[in-house]
């Protein structure tokens, strides 16, 4: 169990606070604890800046996991409108690059079939083979 007697909630919020800043700028959890306890007066062990780090880590986490979704939902709205003025004026092709959008974003397109070139080097000579890609998915392991 941690030791946590005389640590109160904004304290360790601070200290995360400045954990942040240095695993930014990509310190080690040995010299962020070396830091804190030179320039910030907080001694901690290196494994409490573990700790700190991947709690951090899962607040960041969740805030681009929101950000990822407001940017998507920005998106919807907007190619909603682009749809709906492509009916109101009965432009179709605006209407199906609307839609083709709107399925793109929420991953219900199917899966998109491409080519592939691998080069082969044996020796001096440099060959070019074309890999075509399956057109079904590999049957399940039973």
């Amino acid at each position: 169990m941690p030791c946590t007697k005389g640590v109160t909630k904004a304290t360790i919020a601070a200290r995360r606070a400045l954990v942040a800043q240095y695993k930014a700028r990509r310190f080690t959890h040995r010299q962020i604890a070396e830091v804190l306890e030179r320039d910030h007066g907080i001694k901690v062990h290196y494994k409490t800046v573990q700790s700190d780090v991947y709690a951090c880590a899962e607040v960041w986490r969740q805030q681009m996991a929101e950000g990822i979704e407001a940017h998507k939902m920005a998106q919807w709205v907007a190619l909603d409108e682009l749809e709906r003025s492509g009916w109101k004026a009965g432009d179709m092709k605006i209407v199906a690059e609307a839609i083709a959008q709107k399925r793109k974003l929420m991953g219900t397109d199917a899966p998109v079939q491409s080519e592939q070139k691998l080069q082969v080097s044996a020796g001096k000579s440099v060959e070019y083979i074309e890999v075509p890609l399956p057109r079904e998915a590999p049957p399940e392991p039973e």
